[in-house]
């Protein structure tokens, strides 16, 4: 997989949960997911305020190595309005990954098309233990 699992970010969302001690809040988005955002202590300061409120966040998200999001690390925000909010509220995930996992299963699907109407052939049983190791 790719050794980056991370990528610029844009997210719309609803500050659900602030937590200072672990500095995280839980953003809640359009579909009613939960996304876990890491915050600075002066971010804290200035988010405090927007509690039940909903804001635009600008920052790095990091991934699995299935692609699925792990958290985001919030580098700016502001406040959010309607515009913003049909812009930016699906969750992001891993593209590179994504890309990469359909294209190995394309790959997969497509070796065994190779054999498939074409077998029984005329190939011997050692030929043919041999095409399939060949996949």
């Amino acid at each position: 997989m790719f050794k980056n699992n991370s990528q610029k970010v844009i997210i719309t969302g609803l500050i659900e949960k602030i937590k200072f001690s672990y500095k995280k809040i839980l953003l809640l988005i359009n579909n009613n997911e939960k996304i876990l955002i890491t915050i600075t202590k002066e971010q804290f300061q200035k988010l405090k305020i927007f509690l039940g409120k909903e804001i635009v966040v600008i920052g790095t998200a990091y991934f699995n190595s299935n692609g699925e999001l792990l958290y985001i690390k919030m580098e700016n925000f502001i406040e959010s309005n309607e515009k913003f909010k049909n812009m930016f509220s699906k969750k992001p995930y891993n593209k590179r990954n994504m890309q990469e996992i359909l294209f190995n299963n394309k790959e997969k699907i497509n070796s065994i098309y190779n054999i498939i109407g074409k077998w029984p052939g005329d190939e011997t049983d050692e030929e043919f233990e041999e095409i399939l190791r060949s996949l």
